[in-house]
């Protein structure tokens, strides 16, 4: 069985389990190259793009994501048992960044707990949720995304 680090060569597309061509042009439209850029839920699509352009710090809880891509600032966040939620603390993302990108954490499942974060959400001025398209994460459309 193949590694996600095995995989790390791999040109993953678009659109195919990474954020959209649609998406990735919003997002250079609104924000200025060499930004602050906070992931949640690092990944091969989202990561590689954006930690080119943008000063990109992803949050991830899964170890096998980490540390992918040299541009990017890692910070390991495991789910916290008791709010299903990243464990980030406030000093391990900016006061003030200029977009987040939630895309995490791992497994459909957690996504409903997003607002266990909502600290997070004061400190941006734009956020997307990448995928809210999805059943599972309907949730996530009663987030007021502010910008």
């Amino acid at each position: 069985m193949q590694t996600l680090r095995s995989l790390f060569n791999h040109r993953f597309g678009f659109g195919s389990g990474g954020i959209t061509r649609d998406l990735k042009s919003w997002i250079w439209s609104k924000t200025p190259k060499g930004a602050t850029v906070v992931e949640l839920g690092a990944g091969f699509v989202s990561t590689r793009v954006l930690s080119r352009s943008f000063n990109l710090i992803s949050a991830e809880d899964n170890f096998d994501y980490i540390g992918l891509f040299a541009n990017a600032k890692y910070v390991y966040a495991p789910i916290n048992p008791k709010s299903q939620w990243y464990s980030l603390k406030a000093k391990q993302i900016p006061i003030k960044f200029g977009l987040m990108i939630i895309d995490g954490a791992s497994g459909g499942h957690l996504h409903q707990n997003i607002l266990e974060g909502n600290w997070i959400f004061e400190r941006t001025s734009t956020i997307n949720v990448d995928e809210a398209w999805r059943v599972r994460e309907e949730v996530q459309r009663s987030l007021m995304v502010k910008g």
